[in-house]
């Protein structure tokens, strides 16, 4: 019991059914549009890069940038630390009159880092693009002095800010 079906029987069920085609595409739209714009919120990313700079000598030792390495995971720790994330709160309200919580912050920051590079990114998540900018920014300034401060590290550089 073979049957066969025609381009002309496919054709004539879509035009039996076209209007229910048309209006559920139309539904369709008009739902995904409703969830965009009224119930999902925005989320906009921000990051700052940093490198860990080798000082200047005239021989380069791979011991030292396999320690380098292995200091950014402590940096990446040190980043979500109180003591940072403190001072960050602090600044944001007062030079950006930004209000968050200090695990808001903590939660809006992520630290990312290329497989055996000494270049990481403290990138910002928030609903709005300026404050996202601001959290990794200032998470960044905080970092570098804190770090020469408490880990006697001063070769941190930031290479670009977040925009």
């Amino acid at each position: 019991m073979e049957e066969t079906i025609s381009l002309e029987e496919i054709f004539e069920t879509l035009r039996k059914h076209l209007i229910t085609i048309i209006i559920s595409m139309f539904a369709g739209l008009a739902i995904s549009g409703i969830v965009t714009f009224f119930i999902l919120t925005p989320k906009y990313s921000s990051q700052a890069q940093l490198i860990v700079t080798l000082p200047q000598s005239d021989t380069e030792n791979v011991n030292d940038v396999n320690t380098n390495l292995q200091m950014i995971n402590t940096y990446k720790d040190m980043i979500v630390s109180d003591l940072v994330i403190n001072e960050v709160k602090d600044r944001l309200e007062t030079e950006d009159n930004v209000k968050m919580t200090a695990g808001q912050i903590k939660d809006a920051i992520s630290v990312n880092q290329s497989e055996n590079s000494q270049m990481f990114s403290i990138q910002a998540i928030s609903t709005s693009a300026l404050t996202a900018q601001q959290i990794a920014n200032t998470t960044s300034q905080v970092f570098q002095e804190n770090a020469k401060d408490v880990m006697n590290v001063d070769k941190i550089s930031i290479i670009s800010g977040a925009v």
